[in-house]
């Protein structure tokens, strides 16, 4: 691989990751386009291919973990702090069990087409029909 592929390669994975398109198919048409490893045993080729994308995409991946570190480490010392609160009794927030529930209640485009009993209008009126009690 030449500078200019992978500079090539780089600019495609940057500009096509967070876009809701597959930047894994926009490497392998880059790839083929640049003609990366073009000389070689096509079985030898998709592997090293496979590998190039592959290596570019964990770069893309450290990047993100790199850029998001103090969100990740805050989030992560917020939950390991609520729960040894809740382990030794401390009463649930409603705050606390509001964001529960949004884990567990779908959202409309996830329910089930074949429960017309069960609407999202439904959904509000059951979660905010009463305050949620410390538990």
């Amino acid at each position: 691989m030449t500078i200019l592929q992978a500079i090539i390669l780089g600019l495609v994975q940057g500009l096509t990751e967070f876009i809701p398109v597959s930047s894994t198919a926009h490497l392998v048409f880059a790839a083929r386009a640049v003609s990366l490893y073009g000389g070689m045993d096509k079985t030898l080729q998709a592997q090293q291919t496979t590998a190039t994308i592959a290596v570019i995409q964990l770069g893309t991946l450290l990047a993100v973990l790199i850029y998001f570190a103090n969100d990740i480490i805050n989030i992560l010392r917020a939950f390991i702090k609520d729960h040894f609160a809740l382990l030794k009794g401390a009463p649930v927030q409603a705050l606390a069990l509001a964001e529960l529930m949004s884990i567990l209640i779908p959202p409309p485009n996830f329910l089930p087409a074949n429960r017309p009993d069960v609407t999202f209008p439904t959904i509000v009126m059951l979660v905010t029909a009463a305050p949620f009690p410390s538990v």
